[in-house]
């Protein structure tokens, strides 16, 4: 025979167990608009239209059971596809709602090379922002993460909530306790597998994201708030329209644009995250450098240091982005395209960059 503290004990745990399969099936804040997928054109974007601003596609609503499958039929309609350098991007305006399906509508949209993006006005929280995470594209032979995010736009995170009962004297049996664990321990496994893989550039959720996700309750929204926040959880920032801060001064921006490179490609971190106009002053007056080899017509910069630190970048007025190169003595140790936005310091809000 049970004595009635064992009882509550195993109720207590049980709860708690149960609260954790319940991850798997909801997400807290969702709204009650009804969910759907629109198709706004069935033709694939061009490489050079993926970060204008165009969509193809465009989901709202409420995420719930079904969900995944509307999202599926919209893709099984498109025609089939001949390039594999032409991309479909969809846009997002969700509260969130059920997080499998969240998961479920982000695997379509990774296995199809769909791109992501929250608009001007617009917000994807929750589940929907598990989804958004998802976006990547496909350039010929290669794939990148392609997850876009308008300054004026919402994307929030928060750790799933849990819908149940605090009664903790009602009994429940050995066997659903059993299969509570093992749901939650595949939740758990899920989000993780989301969060690490052997490449960090093809993480859906990398690990500081997943870090800030876990230290925010339900009731509560961890939104992408600075440019850190974008730049470390690989998101693009919408490059068009953007505001420059006031007494803006280009040349230290420039040499932003180059310690920023780091949060793009591992390794090739070049002096201070935040550029001054007093460091950029002794950075062009100290040091010997060695001069890497490098496209003439590129512009040298140089940071002073223990190591010989160079950038070299030059700037694609087509695209309004900069190709930019990071040397060590005289070697290259990274290169990345990065558009204007790298320009600033990443302690700069999003918000402020929004015309």
């Amino acid at each position: 025979m049970v004595a009635a503290s064992d009882r509550m004990r195993w109720s207590f745990g049980t709860v708690v167990v149960i609260a954790l399969l319940l991850l798997a099936i909801t997400t807290g804040r969702s709204s009650a608009a009804e969910f759907q997928i629109k198709t706004l054109s069935d033709t694939p974007l061009e490489f050079s239209q993926l970060d204008s601003g165009i969509c193809t596609h465009e989901l709202s609503g409420t995420i719930v059971r079904g969900s995944a499958e509307k999202v599926k039929e919209a893709i099984l309609s498109l025609p089939g596809q001949d390039h594999d350098d032409k991309n479909f991007v969809i846009c997002m305006n969700s509260s969130g709602g059920n997080l499998n399906e969240g998961f479920l509508i982000g695997k379509l949209i990774f296995e199809n090379y769909f791109g992501t993006f929250v608009p001007e006005n617009a917000e994807c929280s929750s589940a929907c922002a598990i989804a958004f995470m998802h976006g990547f594209v496909g350039i010929y032979d290669k794939f990148k993460p392609f997850r876009m995010l308008h300054p004026n736009g919402k994307l929030g995170f928060h750790a799933p909530s849990l819908p149940i009962s605090s009664d903790m004297t009602t009994e429940v049996p050995m066997a659903m306790v059993n299969s509570a664990y093992d749901g939650a321990l595949k939740t758990i496994a899920q989000i993780v597998d989301g969060a690490i893989s052997s490449d960090p550039k093809t993480d859906f959720i990398p690990l500081g994201l997943l870090r800030e996700m876990l230290r925010t309750p339900p009731d509560e929204m961890r939104y992408v708030e600075t440019l850190h926040d974008a730049f470390s959880w690989r998101i693009d920032i919408f490059p068009e329209e953007l505001r420059a801060p006031q007494n803006f001064d280009l040349e230290v921006g420039f040499y932003q644009l180059c310690a920023n490179l780091g949060y793009a490609v591992q390794g090739a971190t070049i002096g201070d995250r935040i550029v001054t106009k007093e460091l950029v002053n002794l950075y062009k007056t100290t040091g010997h450098y060695t001069a890497p080899k490098s496209k003439s017509s590129y512009t040298l910069l140089k940071f002073a240091g223990q190591a010989e630190e160079q950038c070299h970048f030059g700037y694609d007025k087509a695209r309004d982005r900069f190709d930019v190169f990071a040397y060590r003595e005289g070697q290259q140790i990274g290169n990345a395209w990065l558009n204007s936005v790298y320009l600033f310091p990443p302690t700069m809000p999003l918000v402020d960059l929004a015309r």
